[in-house]
C-alpha cells in the first residue's frame, strides 16, 4: 500500500525541541514525532501521552517522521504505512518549488508582467 498523502508534506521547523503537551505538562516521553505539515512535535504511542497520534486527531495531519531517534524513517498515520524517505524528501522540494512558483506570480502581477 502506498500513501496519497504526500501532497500535505511541507518544509517544516520543529516547534519544540521535544514534545510540546510533555514539556508543557512535565511529563516523559519514549520517542518523538515531527509532524510534517506543520511542524508540531509530539511523543510516539509508546510515551503515556501519544500525543503524536492525538495531533493528528485533532489536526487530521497524516504524516510523521522520526525525531531525534537516530533513526529516519516516515510514517502515515491516515494509511497507516511507512513512506519512502526519498518519497517525503521528493514532496518537500515540490512543495518549496510551489511556494516559489506562488510568489513569482504575485509578484509578476504586482509588475504587470503577466
Amino acid at each position: 500500500m502506498t500513501c496519497a498523502h504526500l501532497s500535505e508534506v511541507r518544509p517544516v521547523q520543529p516547534q519544540t525541541d521535544g514534545c510540546q503537551e510533555c514539556l508543557e505538562q512535565g511529563t516523559q516521553w519514549v520517542e518523538l514525532r515531527l509532524c510534517l505539515s506543520c511542524g508540531h512535535v509530539g511523543c510516539c504511542n509508546s510515551s503515556s501521552g501519544r500525543h503524536a497520534q492525538a495531533h493528528f486527531h485533532a489536526t487530521g495531519h497524516p504524516i510523521v517522521r522520526a525525531f531525534r531517534t537516530g533513526n529516519d524513517w516516515a510514517y502515515c498515520l491516515e494509511d497507516g504505512v511507512y513512506v519512502d524517505t526519498e518519497a517525503i524528501d521528493q514532496a518537500v522540494q515540490a512543495a518549496i518549488h510551489h511556494a516559489s512558483r506562488m510568489r513569482l506570480q504575485q509578484h509578476a502581477k504586482y509588475f504587470r508582467l503577466v
